[in-house]
């Protein structure tokens, strides 16, 4: 058994609903409601779900960006909930993260060089005369030419500037890397070479990956396992192959056949599931729901080995 690098358990962070001229709370937004998950050395998992349901919430709250309301975040079995920025640096130099947007995320005013340079301040023990060299390793690392170290972001296409990004990530060594939508912004066939430059990282650095999409396809493609989040709830987790040919979760299936209108239904939902009702999140949109599933929330439980759902009443497409 691999050893588990992350755990978190019963995370919560909600958002309080302000309305009306005073502001007066009138609910909350449950972004991430009592979420446990765990990911193991060398893993890759997958979290997916629509956009709205929690997903880069939860990166934050793991990479303390944010603050969890409640529940515990555990790396490496020591328990980083409740530290200090000054304390979590020697913690986040092994918890990096790669966001959606390549051009957004890099300045526009610094070169590619002056980037990666400005990532080593928050390491101040880096050897300084070392720190040149490590930049190009860097960039050659992400398959870059040399001469990029001299040019500014908006040079580049969008595939590059994300190599850049993943180049700026890997300055501190982690041993955990969230993507973030890090490829949804890029045509399909950019796509594939930074997929296959992340399967390649992975096997050089021995990076552990929190792969976050709404891409099934790619989650297919590159995730050893996946998680599936609704409303700030993981509803189903398991194996890759194992959800893509079994779900149980009734939301899982609808994902699996893309036969769901998200755009308007969601915020929709978002609203709907603040604290009109107890019972299962997905309870409005499910056409197997009973009156218990609107009355009682159901736990995640294991059906099978490594396959958890939560659901009253699990599907099976297995003959």
């Amino acid at each position: 058994m691999q050893e588990t690098i992350l755990e978190l358990k019963n995370i919560k962070k909600h958002y309080p609903i302000k309305r009306g001229f005073l502001k007066r709370s009138a609910g909350f937004v449950r972004a991430v409601d009592n979420v446990d998950l765990s990911i193991r050395k060398g893993e890759n998992l997958g979290l997916v779900g629509e956009s709205g349901c929690g997903k880069t919430t939860l990166a934050r709250v793991i990479l303390k960006l944010i603050e969890a309301d409640s529940g515990r975040i555990i790396f490496r079995s020591n328990d980083i909930t409740a530290l200090s920025n000054r304390r979590m640096r020697s913690i986040r130099k092994n918890l990096q993260i790669v966001f959606q947007d390549p051009f957004s995320s890099l300045d526009p005013r610094f070169t590619v060089r002056n980037i990666i340079k400005e990532a080593f301040i928050f390491f101040p023990d880096w050897d300084k005369n070392k720190i040149e060299s490590r930049i190009e390793e860097l960039i050659a690392t992400v398959i870059l030419p040399k001469d990029s170290l001299g040019r500014y972001p908006y040079e580049f296409s969008g595939g590059e500037r994300q190599r850049i990004a993943i180049a700026r990530s890997l300055v501190s060594n982690p041993e955990l890397l969230i993507l973030d939508e890090a490829v949804s912004s890029l045509d399909v066939i950019v796509q594939a070479q930074i997929l296959e430059l992340l399967k390649d990282l992975q096997k050089r650095l021995g990076l552990t990956y929190l792969f976050i999409s709404h891409n099934l396809r790619i989650i297919r493609k590159i995730c050893s396992q996946v998680a599936v989040m609704y409303l700030g709830k993981i509803v189903e987790k398991a194996s890759t192959e194992e959800l893509f040919n079994n779900p149980l979760h009734p939301y899982t299936d609808l994902l699996l056949t893309a036969a769901i209108k998200f755009k308007a239904e969601v915020k929709k939902e978002i609203s709907a599931s603040t604290d009109s009702f107890g019972g299962c999140c997905f309870y409005p949109r499910c056409n197997l729901r009973q009156h218990i599933c609107k009355q009682q929330e159901p736990p995640l439980k294991e059906l099978s080995p490594g396959h958890f759902v939560a659901c009253h009443f699990p599907i099976n497409k297995k003959p």
